[in-house]
């Protein structure tokens, strides 16, 4: 059986876009991704928090152009911490997600 993190579209598309290393895609809905656990490197994942921790503290006090999109990533980003921390109550993802600071 193959463990997979759901994850919203909008942040994982973004980290793709600036070039975050990402675990691949398993499976895809309207508005998540269903990204593959098992074979992601612990590295992958640190980048990703570390990614997600910068845009829900920007969301919160950065002012833009477009404040729509800064909101959506913001929230985006912290459904991603959200759901690893639901994670890390599964052992067999313990090896590979890190805690959430």
């Amino acid at each position: 059986m193959t463990l997979a993190l759901r994850v919203p579209k909008i942040f994982y598309d973004d980290c793709v876009a600036c070039g975050t290393p990402v675990p691949e895609i398993m499976k895809t809905t309207k508005r998540h991704y269903w990204l593959n656990t098992e074979h992601s490197e612990r590295e992958c994942w640190d980048d990703i928090k570390d990614r997600a921790e910068f845009y829900v503290s920007w969301a919160s006090w950065h002012t833009h152009s477009d404040p729509q999109t800064i909101r959506r990533l913001g929230r985006a980003a912290k459904a991603f911490l959200n759901a690893l921390d639901t994670a890390k109550g599964n052992s067999a993802l313990v090896k590979n997600i890190p805690n959430r600071s």
